[in-house]
């Protein structure tokens, strides 16, 4: 049986604080293109924890990770959250 389609999903976000991947515009822009592939396709959102070489910044609040996986909801059937 040979593949008919393949689709590479990016590695899920992590919300690191002051780096810029944790705005709304940029969740919503991730959900609409996960979305085009199929809508089934589950978005994991990461909490940032400084450890190793990043400790210069904070951990990413829960309260901030929660409402971006409430924006990717309005789009998508299945977001999770990581590392609350």
């Amino acid at each position: 049986m040979g593949i008919i389609a393949g689709f590479m999903v990016p590695h899920p976000p992590m919300i690191v604080p002051d780096i810029g991947r944790g705005s709304e515009a940029q969740v919503e822009e991730t959900t609409r293109a996960y979305e085009r592939v199929a809508d089934e396709i589950a978005l994991h959102i990461s909490r940032f924890f400084p450890r190793f070489n990043m400790t210069d910044r904070d951990a990413t609040s829960v309260k901030h990770i929660y409402h971006l996986a409430d924006i990717a909801r309005e789009q998508l059937t299945y977001v999770y959250t990581g590392n609350c």
